[in-house]
């Protein structure tokens, strides 16, 4: 297989879209004592017990047009708006409260299929005011950790008073410093709760040699999804033969409808056969797409029922390098519900085989006229 078409199979894949160290501490140079010794604690010991970690944090700040005001860090988030106005009456204040946890009250989340939230930011204003851009500048600084690569991170903004958005941005990134504005211009007035909420979408796919022996592969972090494994049975691929597979949060562009009494959706894995070089169909037996996946904490479980739907479909390239994505090629595989232990979801596999025709087409390497067979597994709540 050549490294060209290795490359252009990720690479296109794209468009579709503290250690806790222990230390034995050694003895010193006293000898050991001869008779059996007796320490007396006239109080016994008390275990310590840790307090647990705050999820929000507040603060009340002059507002000031034209420099960062820092909101509260929470949960290894921190950063700063900009406010922009042309006047405010002397001594306003703003009160900011930052959440690494769905806040009681806070709008929900825009979007067919939720994107996995981050943080919540509320303000409220002591006086009436016209902000020119909501924000004129917002910068977020991402925990430790937290894998940027093929998100896209946004910015939903809401009047809390009628939950209706006030604007939507997307965002650019510099590692873990995210950098979002909004030229939206918002009148805010007191005793009203104005929200931002950042919100993460993407797919991140990973091309990876396909054993006939069958293999399990660990995804790549995305949008909090940070161990996430799936499965592939034993299956007829020639030797040097490699596989797609890809995590996209939340469910997108492809694939079965939500099943019946789901509504959100929370995250999909697709499977493909995109190897120019070696371009063979694979049969898999039952039980492919097998996953554990650790649900973000941001995204309770608790009191959900998860169901996955799957089916056959083509990713179809045409001129300019562009593609579309078929409907369904075959029924729809609904589950029932999945396992729950925690945060981790677990799939037992589609309980039947599935089979990946051959890429066909006159230009695989160059994308300009190929079909790409391939398989989604999409989870719903």
């Amino acid at each position: 297989m050549t490294a060209q078409a290795r490359t252009l199979g990720v690479a296109t894949s794209c468009l579709i879209a503290a250690a806790l160290a222990i230390t034995a501490c050694g003895g010193g140079g006293s000898a050991l004592p001869t008779q059996a010794q007796t320490l007396q604690l006239k109080t016994p010991l008390a275990s310590p017990t840790p307090s647990p970690r705050a999820h929000s944090a507040s603060t009340t700040v002059a507002l000031a047009a034209g420099v960062p005001i820092a909101f509260p860090a929470v949960g290894g988030i921190s950063g700063s708006f900009i406010a922009s106005y042309a006047s405010a009456p002397p001594g306003t204040t703003v009160t900011l409260t930052s959440y690494d946890r769905p806040p009681v009250g806070a709008p929900v989340i825009q979007g067919e299929s939720a994107p996995v939230p981050v943080a919540w930011i509320s303000s409220s204003y002591s006086a009436s005011l016209t902000l020119n851009g909501f924000p004129s500048s917002l910068t977020y600084t991402l925990p430790s950790g937290f894998n940027t690569a093929n998100s896209g991170l946004e910015l939903q903004s809401f009047d809390g008073s009628t939950g209706v958005p006030l604007g939507y941005d997307t965002s650019t990134l510099s590692g873990a410093t995210v950098y979002l504005k909004d030229a939206v211009v918002v009148g805010v007035t007191p005793g009203v709760t104005y929200w931002w909420e950042l919100v993460c979408t993407g797919t991140n796919p990973i091309d990876v040699p396909l054993s006939s022996a069958g293999q399990t592969t660990k995804m790549l972090p995305m949008c909090g999804f940070d161990d996430t494994h799936v499965s592939v049975p034993p299956n007829n691929a020639v030797s040097g033969a490699f596989v797609n597979f890809d995590l996209n949060v939340p469910p997108c562009c492809a694939g079965p409808p939500p099943p019946p009494g789901t509504a959100t959706g929370l995250m999909a894995i697709r499977i493909y056969n995109t190897d120019s070089s070696v371009p063979e169909g694979v049969q898999y037996g039952a039980g492919a797409l097998v996953f554990q996946a650790v649900v973000p904490p941001v995204i309770s479980t608790q009191g959900k029922t998860f169901i996955a739907t799957g089916c056959t479909f083509n990713i179809v390239w045409t001129a300019g390098r562009t593609n579309h994505m078929t409907g369904c090629l075959d029924a729809p595989y609904v589950s029932g519900p999945l396992a729950v232990a925690g945060q981790t979801l677990s799939f037992s596999g589609v309980p039947f085989p599935i089979s990946l025709p051959q890429i066909s087409g006159t230009d695989c390497v160059g994308l300009t006229d190929c079909v790409w067979p391939s398989y989604v597994i999409s989870v719903y709540y």
